[in-house]
């Protein structure tokens, strides 16, 4: 998927048609958002579809407590990526950097109207795929190993990682970024650990936890 999808720096983007709008309002609420809050959180449930009306949104690097990119999300762009169709936990923190006006809609209705319109399913899914070639290829994924080469349950959540197209980042144990990760985090540096986002450490990392 990731190797055949495009690629979001050439991309010349396809907005939903009117009639799209129309079907997510139908199926959606007008929610608002100020400025700094978080409309995705990265590591929860894809629960909602947010498209939006108003204002900008922008990717959140949950490791490194910045910005992903330069990139931001503006009036008819929307939020998501592939995790989102599988019913994974979301890859990719979002925050509203001005006020934000947005259709919020339900993820069961949203695929139901993916399936009712391919047109926008292939809009929707284009724009998915893409975001997660550009999240693996950057190395900058909210999921970080340190030391898959020495723990086996480490090696384990990387291998679903791969298998499920589960962006993440790994650091070989006693590197620079490991030993700095393990001090943030209060770890042994001689251990291999599965982070989530900036500070959080998975005391028993397994699959299922990253699933």
């Amino acid at each position: 998927m990731e190797s055949s999808a495009v690629d979001l720096t050439t991309y010349v983007r396809t907005p939903l048609s009117a009639s799209h709008v129309a079907r997510l309002r139908s199926i959606g609420e007008i929610v608002n958002f100020e400025a700094g809050d978080t409309v995705v959180a990265f590591g929860a449930p894809n629960e909602a579809f947010f498209y939006i009306l108003e204002g900008e949104a922008a990717a959140w690097d949950e490791v490194t407590g910045a910005r992903y990119g330069n990139a931001t999300l503006g009036p008819s762009q929307f939020t998501g990526e592939m995790s989102f169709l599988s019913g994974g936990t979301a890859q990719l923190s979002n925050r509203a950097v001005t006020p934000l006006t947005a259709i919020r809609v339900p993820r069961a209705a949203m695929l139901q109207a993916l399936a009712d319109i391919p047109e926008m399913s292939d809009i929707v899914i284009t724009v998915f795929a893409a975001r997660r070639r550009r999240l693996i290829e950057s190395g900058q994924a909210g999921l970080t190993l340190i030391g898959p080469e020495d723990d086996r349950a480490v090696r384990r959540v990387e291998a679903f990682a791969v298998q499920n197209r589960i962006p993440y980042r790994a650091h070989a144990l006693g590197s620079d970024e490991a030993l700095a990760l393990a001090q943030r985090c209060g770890v042994p540096a001689d251990r291999g650990a599965v982070m989530l986002g900036e500070r959080t450490v998975l005391a028993d990392p397994t699959p299922r936890s990253v699933a």
